[in-house]
């Protein structure tokens, strides 16, 4: 059966098809299922389904090949499915807070993602092929059950923001110096005992969050980072 938040939501989705309207918000509804209308809402460059029922990504949603951002937030949702790599227009994507336990090896197909937020979900290792996510810029991973990175994600070149907050990381790659273009490190509460050399090296770095590492030796040399504005 159905409930009145359903029908708010397929009212919804005719208004955009009628109006082609780029941007849609089906957050805070309760729905188990999108209307199988907006299959027809070719316009959308924006949807949230934040905060619903739904466990699993709505097939529905395939035909919305023109999809720049997709909030999925404060679901269910236990694994991406492979369609959704056609999605190749997409430049944000925000799972966090569901139950997904795999990023798919497929996430490298998003060529144009900017920024993806995995944080609250349940993963334990990153697939190499993030290393193709060369638009990146800002990676949220807080909250999962991380006990190793990939050295490919010090090839994602154009990194501002990698947020690996309350995972269980006991060290960073030794290229991590290698992101040229990072502000923002923030690793609090992991398992950390030291850092790699080549931090030094992160001469945009503005924030970096260490605390909570109960074993790490914060090294002399962090106050000498020239631009960093924030050390917690």
């Amino acid at each position: 059966m159905k409930n009145d938040e359903y029908f708010i939501a397929r009212d919804r989705i005719e208004d955009v098809i009628l109006n082609k309207s780029i941007q849609l918000d089906l957050s805070w509804l309760k729905l188990n299922e999108v209307p199988d209308e907006i299959e027809k809402a070719i316009s959308l460059r924006a949807l949230g389904l934040g905060f619903n029922r739904l466990k699993e990504v709505p097939e529905c949603l395939r035909e919305l090949k023109e999809l720049r951002n997709l909030i999925l937030v404060g679901n269910e949702i236990g694994e991406l499915p492979e369609w959704m790599a056609e999605f190749e227009h997409l430049e944000k994507l925000d799972v966090r807070a569901n139950k997904i336990d795999v990023l798919p090896t497929w996430i490298g197909d998003l060529k144009n993602l900017r920024t993806l937020v995995f944080s609250h979900n349940n993963l334990k290792v990153l697939p190499s092929e993030i290393v193709k996510l060369e638009k990146l810029c800002y990676f949220y991973l807080q909250g999962n059950d991380l006990i190793l990175l990939p050295d490919e994600i010090t090839d994602i070149t154009e990194l501002r923001t990698l947020n690996l907050i309350d995972n269980q990381l006991k060290n960073l790659p030794e290229t991590i110096g290698d992101l040229m273009h990072l502000e923002k490190l923030l690793v609090r509460g992991n398992d950390f005992q030291e850092l790699p050399v080549s931090v030094q090296k992160l001469d945009k770095l503005k924030l970096l969050m260490l605390e909570n590492n109960i074993n790490l030796k914060v090294p002399e040399w962090v106050l000498d980072l020239k631009n960093l504005k924030d050390l917690e």
